[in-house]
């Protein structure tokens, strides 16, 4: 057998991540939808054990035949690995709701060689009562709200700051520090606390 570029246990290229966003991207179901997805985390899903001892025997020197498992009676080999998967947590922002995908990566291609870019949606599921991590673009819309807070302005005002492009604030979640979120009320609607930084540059 002639060695593969990608090993089953490979990282995802930076390819085969467009490929897997863009298949859940296009399974939304309304444009809303689908603008409103923020992808926190794409990984690859790892195969089956069997994969990986297939790939170590055929397709990646030093070739070991000898790591796969012998069953009598069981000689059939397709000759080709099964398709790689991704990993994704998405957040959507419109329906407040985490889902996690797992996406078949039947075909990738670069684009600039003429060829396409396609995925097949395996499974999808959406996990209640949790929050993603924050991302980069949320830190930016805290910075951005937090400067635009009158009370805030006139705090750097009487400090003599009147420039607010020389003040960086830095939003750090500090995790679950309410108790609300824990009566019959609140269950459901866990509360995170953000510690407010500020540093100011001359």
């Amino acid at each position: 057998m002639r060695a593969q570029s990608s090993h089953p246990l490979d990282p995802l290229s930076a390819a085969e991540i467009s490929v897997a966003v863009a298949t859940v991207r296009a399974a939304g179901s309304t444009p809303e939808v689908r603008d409103s997805m923020r992808f926190i985390e794409v990984i690859l899903s790892e195969p089956e054990k069997h994969v990986v001892a297939l790939a170590d025997a055929y397709f990646f020197p030093p070739f070991q035949p000898s790591l796969l498992p012998r069953t009598k009676g069981v000689t059939g080999f397709s000759g080709k690995l099964p398709p790689r998967c991704a990993r994704l947590i998405v957040y959507n922002r419109k329906s407040n709701e985490i889902s996690i995908w797992i996406v078949e990566l039947s075909e990738v291609h670069v684009a600039t060689r003429g060829g396409h870019h396609r995925g097949k949606v395996i499974s999808s599921q959406v996990v209640p009562d949790v929050q993603p991590p924050m991302g980069a673009v949320e830190y930016a819309e805290c910075e951005a709200v937090v400067k635009d807070f009158p009370p805030f302005r006139e705090a750097m005002k009487k400090r003599g700051i009147e420039d607010l492009d020389l003040v960086m604030v830095d939003p750090l979640c500090a995790g679950y520090h309410s108790n609300l979120w824990k009566t019959s009320t609140y269950e459901r609607v866990p509360k995170r606390s953000l510690l407010r930084i500020c540093r100011v540059y001359n």
